[in-house]
């Protein structure tokens, strides 16, 4: 897509939007007419971007059919960022999270914790395709909104190790959703100090021992050696890219200032063209 269909609402509705399947073609009409009207006015109000309420009334009765869901509507904007995700060399996927404070609506049902626990909403982790070489946002590979479940009261952190399921899962999900690129395509996947995680490493090798030991629970002092295992390793990987490990009399990279799993994914993504 050029850049002036992108800047034109309409075009850039038309083409992300003119491939849903609601099940009804005026269903898809609507939630194009209602994504150029969002994109022309993106910081409005529902009822100040509809411009006027009987618009506003037909995108709530839009929304409220059981076929328009988020992941109908998002499947062909996923689709086509694939497409050209699969046609570049190298991709990074970066992934993060995002959280919708809609604290202000206190009548709103269907939303959970956020912030200081004080905050009312929701989450959503969104990872975006990126040509590392222009920088240029292919778009959306995944996104998923998901609400935060508060922890039981009195659970203790032996307790948290041992849930089947976890709130950070989400970013394995995330992972296994997008699946591994064409041959000729290489997908490199970033995250934050929130992906700093043992699981996250294993959905990315398909390893189910990486950076963790053996198979199985690992002690926490094992596990720390692994960790100290990355961050040696990932020296030496900077050493040979000609990256400056010193800085004045300090090391520019410490163990206890450092994110090595992240770091690990850039220092090989960094090292591509060369392999």
């Amino acid at each position: 897509m050029n850049t002036q269909d992108l800047l034109d609402p309409k075009s850039w509705a038309e083409r992300t939007f003119g491939g849903v399947q609601l099940h009804d073609m005026r269903r898809t009409r609507r939630a194009v007419k209602a994504a150029t009207s969002m994109a022309e006015n993106p910081l409005g109000s529902l009822p100040a971007q509809m411009q006027g309420w009987k618009e506003t009334k037909a995108l709530y009765r839009l929304l409220d059919e059981p076929d328009v869901t988020f992941a109908a509507l998002m499947r062909p904007h996923l689709h086509q960022t694939r497409e050209q995700a699969n046609s570049s060399p190298v991709v990074l996927l970066v992934q993060d999270t995002t959280d919708i404070d809609l604290s202000h609506r206190r009548k709103i049902s269907g939303v959970g914790q956020i912030g200081n626990e004080r905050g009312r909403g929701f989450f959503v982790q969104t990872v975006l395709a990126v040509r590392p070489e222009t920088r240029e946002v292919l778009g959306c590979m995944a996104q998923e909104p998901f609400v935060r479940i508060p922890a039981p009261e009195g659970e203790q952190r032996y307790g948290r190790r041992q849930r089947q399921e976890r709130e950070t899962d989400v970013w394995m999900r995330q992972v296994h959703a997008i699946g591994t690129p064409e041959p000729g395509s290489m997908w490199v996947h970033v995250g934050d100090r929130g992906a700093d995680m043992f699981p996250f490493c294993r959905s990315l090798s398909g390893d189910p021992d990486a950076l963790s030991g053996a198979s199985g629970k690992v002690p926490a002092g094992a596990a720390g050696r692994r960790r100290d295992h990355v961050f040696a390793e990932l020296c030496a990987i900077l050493a040979e890219s000609g990256q400056p490990s010193i800085r004045g009399a300090r090391p520019t990279w410490a163990p206890s200032t450092f994110d090595p799993i992240a770091a690990c994914l850039w220092a090989n993504d960094a090292r591509a063209p060369t392999l």
